[in-house]
């Protein structure tokens, strides 16, 4: 898989949408640290209200890397017919992650890296129950976490430079440049891949992105 070039369409696609992407990303990072901030006791009805928020998210993100329309009212999309599928969704992913940072920091990220495409495959097929959803992601992440890990690990430059930022970078560029990226590796390994025997897809050579605080 071509990484470095889903990482220059991810970043063309932010410098020609960047009004729209960005004020996606501020939103659902900056509103459930707000609520919780005001009133630390919402923190459960915050996850509650706010679980179709990524799913929404996702949407957005499909939605322009696929040259499509998008706007900011694409993030509340899940609201109006699939409040209780993301509800559901958000709660099973978060309880099965915290239960793997318990356990130890490698299960948590294992199973953070296995269920990463749901919000993708779930904004992809709305009507989808959440147990299928994770089982797709888990299929379509067979073989490819450490791939993924990997990519994940090649904005390491990009997180140093966030957190000596405060944050700020990471909700102004880094964040929005991330989940473009994200959303086109899901379709690279969904659409691109469409009708491709495993055996074929293995045969491609991978080559991990640079890390060691190179920023791309």
């Amino acid at each position: 898989m071509d990484t470095d070039k889903i990482k220059n369409r991810a970043k063309e696609l932010l410098n020609a949408k960047y009004g729209i992407v960005m004020p996606c990303v501020l939103f659902s990072i900056l509103l459930p640290l707000i609520i919780t901030t005001i009133n630390e006791e919402s923190g459960l009805l915050t996850f509650i209200a706010l679980s179709p928020i990524p799913f929404g998210l996702a949407s957005v993100m499909l939605k322009v890397q696929r040259g499509k329309r998008a706007a900011f009212e694409d993030l509340f999309s899940g609201y109006s017919k699939y409040f209780f599928n993301t509800l559901l969704l958000n709660a099973v992913i978060s309880l099965l992650s915290i239960l793997g940072a318990v356990l130890l920091v490698v299960p948590g990220i294992i199973i953070a890296l296995r269920y990463s495409m749901s919000w993708f495959i779930l904004a992809d097929n709305p009507e989808m129950g959440f147990r299928e959803v994770m089982r797709r992601s888990r299929e379509l992440m067979d073989g490819r976490k450490e791939e993924l890990f990997f990519f994940i690990l090649s904005y390491l430059g990009w997180f140093i430079l966030s957190l000596l930022t405060g944050g700020v970078l990471f909700i102004l560029y880094v964040g929005p440049y991330l989940y473009l990226a994200l959303a086109g590796y899901y379709l690279n390994i969904t659409e691109n891949n469409r009708g491709r025997s495993k055996e074929e897809e293995e045969e491609d050579s991978y080559n991990p992105p640079r890390i060691g605080g190179v920023i791309e």
